[in-house]
């Protein structure tokens, strides 16, 4: 019976450091392709993160639970087109309810200010959009994005008027994403999804898109 005892404790063991070593393995292969990515862009890369609290602090996403770590800072563009990008992680819970939560994120000082709000689609994540504060607003021109979609933010009056269909109709075209803006700053992720180093590109011309139709109209 010990000896049984003491391979399967064994055996459980191995299975975690094998899982650990194979982690370690795949962030590293990660870091080396995005500092590739990024040299070849002419982008700058920092893998520590560096940052980004006192741009993004004000923001809800980097509020959320605890743990919180910022890799793979990737910086690049001119003038209005400047942008970052970053993977971000959070965790909510502790011990057996620990739930882990990782994501690119890709972030834009706005040229001009911008209502404060946040948007997510509808679904089971529906408690970072609650964790915003504030009450889900309906918009009555556009039914269908209501339903779709949570918006949320303080001055409801406000984004009443500015989310007219325009705006509303690009969020919809970009697709399930979570947007927040904080007054100067756009932050734009995918719940729970990292971008693998070829979807970066891709990826930054949509959220430019998007970005240039909120702040025209």
């Amino acid at each position: 019976m010990p000896s049984e005892f003491i391979y399967i404790v064994g055996g459980s063991l191995l299975v975690v450091v094998v899982a650990l070593v194979a982690a370690s393995i795949a962030e590293r292969r990660r870091r080396d392709n995005l500092a590739d990515l990024a040299r070849q862009s002419g982008w700058d890369f920092n893998a520590e993160g560096g940052f980004v609290e006192q741009d993004y602090g004000a923001c809800r996403l980097m509020t959320l639970g605890h743990s919180r770590r910022l890799r793979n800072l990737i910086t690049g563009g001119r003038r209005q087109d400047a942008f970052c990008a970053f993977d971000y992680r959070y965790v909510r819970g502790h011990g057996k309810h620990r739930q882990i939560y990782h994501q690119t994120v890709v972030a834009y000082a706005l040229p001009e200010p911008l209502p404060v709000f946040f948007i997510s689609p509808e679904s089971r994540l529906n408690w970072i959009a609650e964790s915003f504060g504030s009450q889900d607003i309906d918009l009555p021109h556009d039914l269908e994005f209501s339903r779709q979609y949570v918006l949320r933010g303080p001055d409801e009056p406000a984004l009443l008027d500015w989310f007219n269909l325009r705006r509303t109709e690009a969020v919809r075209r970009f697709g399930r994403a979570c947007i927040e803006c904080d007054g100067g700053h756009l932050l734009v992720y995918r719940p729970r999804k990292r971008l693998k180093p070829g979807e970066y590109r891709t990826f930054l011309d949509e959220t430019r898109q998007l970005r240039d139709t909120l702040i025209r109209g």
